[in-house]
């Protein structure tokens, strides 16, 4: 039998037309596997997504603190390892066959390039994503009650959260978020902090030239977490922005659940008046939380195809999730003139303006980068300086115009999906 018509026979192909299955037949392997079979263990990069033909396998999800660990049967027609592909993100657990089995596997860069260029494809593997995250977040616990956060608080007020967010790695995020901080704290005349919620491999103190020494996993040996408990690990800086660092170690990320990230960011947004956000690129729960507390969200995106094809993937999910009242805005980062994708095509994908265009000056990025020397401050006068100060007033703009639609007693202005997508 052709690879077209076993392909043409699985549930989850059943919806394409064939010159898609066709497509889909060019890329993929149908291989044969004999009862257990290891295909991958967790914490592996994930370089492909599997859909089973015929047979069984078990995903055995570990988990920490001695607990019972997760296990998940899958059979014929399933489907299972686009979650990690798609969020770049290590496997979940580990998979074993428990039956001889015929698999049918497509690599991560074919995988990649079949979502960027087919519509078909990529809207049935979005729907399946999506519906998927909808569990993941009907599934999560509960958020802290306002009270309870108002108490551990004091009654403070709260500042904003600034969160800068890309769906697809390498598009200078981390680079980004920590110049707009560096420039926020100039135009504000105040302190601002800067929170790496990368928390496996941030990079937000290498690119202030800092090192922390002391270890933000440490948080959570005590009950509840105080205001003075974050307040220690805030590492200063020799302009006017502090950092709160990752943990020293990527295997503690798992420390920061949901419900502990959300009361160490309302109390870091109650010590200052702005908070800026560097985040991973991944759809898990701290960045989620992280999404649902701020008041702005900077999402940044690189001319490439496949980042244009996350991004509207992401603005499609965050719909989905109920981000419609949340501001986001979209930053165009390396860009150059005459490119492979225009300004045009972009705002047409996304179907609407971007907030802002950042040049690509490879000479000067780099040397920020490996010097630890922010670009704001090294080379005030480039084009991307000058481009990430537009984007540092904008924010302060934004904060204008909601003291003043709240002087009037009006609502603040938002940035709707809504917009976007239509009702």
């Amino acid at each position: 039998m052709k690879k077209a018509e076993i392909i043409r026979e699985i549930p989850f192909f059943s919806s394409l037309r064939e010159e898609d299955l066709k497509e889909v037949a060019n890329i993929c392997a149908v291989r044969g596997h004999v009862a257990g079979t290891v295909l991958f263990k967790q914490g592996e990069a994930s370089d492909s997504f599997y859909i089973i033909v015929a047979g069984e396998i078990e995903i055995r999800i570990h988990t920490s603190g001695g607990g019972h660990d997760r296990i998940i049967i899958l059979s014929d027609g399933d489907f299972f390892g686009e979650m990690g592909v798609m969020r770049n993100a290590p496997r979940s657990g580990d998979g074993v066959l428990k039956s001889d089995s015929v698999l049918l596997k497509i690599m991560k860069h074919d995988f990649d390039r079949l979502m960027a260029v087919n519509k078909y494809f990529s809207g049935m593997v979005m729907d399946s994503f999506l519906e998927r995250s909808q569990q993941l977040i009907t599934a999560r616990p509960a958020p802290v009650r306002p009270a309870a956060v108002s108490e551990i608080c004091d009654g403070k007020p709260r500042g904003k959260v600034i969160s800068v967010f890309s769906p697809c790695g390498g598009c200078g995020t981390t680079f980004l978020a920590t110049n707009i901080a560096a420039k926020l704290a100039d135009y504000s005349n105040s302190k601002v902090l800067l929170a790496d919620m990368d928390l496996q491999f941030g990079t937000t103190e290498l690119m202030m030239g800092k090192a922390s020494k002391k270890n933000t996993a440490d948080l959570f040996k005590g009950i509840q977490i105080k205001s003075h408990d974050v307040l220690h690990y805030i590492l200063k800086t020799k302009c006017d922005v502090d950092i709160f660092p990752r943990p020293r170690y990527p295997e503690e990320a798992e420390l920061f659940v949901p419900d502990k990230v959300r009361i160490i960011i309302e109390l870091l947004a109650r010590e200052y008046k702005y908070t800026v956000v560097d985040m991973q690129s991944m759809m898990e729960e701290p960045n989620l939380t992280v999404l649902d507390m701020s008041d702005e969200i900077f999402m940044i995106i690189s001319p490439e195809i496949p980042a244009l094809s996350r991004m509207v993937a992401w603005l499609r999910l965050m719909d989905k999730l109920g981000f419609q009242h949340k501001r986001i805005r979209i930053i165009l980062n390396k860009h150059t003139e005459g490119g492979f994708i225009s300004v045009e095509e972009i705002e047409k994908r996304i179907q609407q303006k971007l907030l802002g265009i950042i040049p690509y000056d490879y000479e000067n990025i780099v040397t920020s980068v490996n010097t630890g020397q922010l670009i704001v401050e090294s080379k005030p006068f480039s084009s991307v300086s000058v481009g990430i100060s537009n984007l540092a007033r904008e924010v302060l703009f934004a904060q204008q115009d909601d003291d003043a639609a709240e002087a009037k007693g009006e609502r603040p202005k938002s940035f709707s999906l809504w917009n976007i997508f239509g009702s």
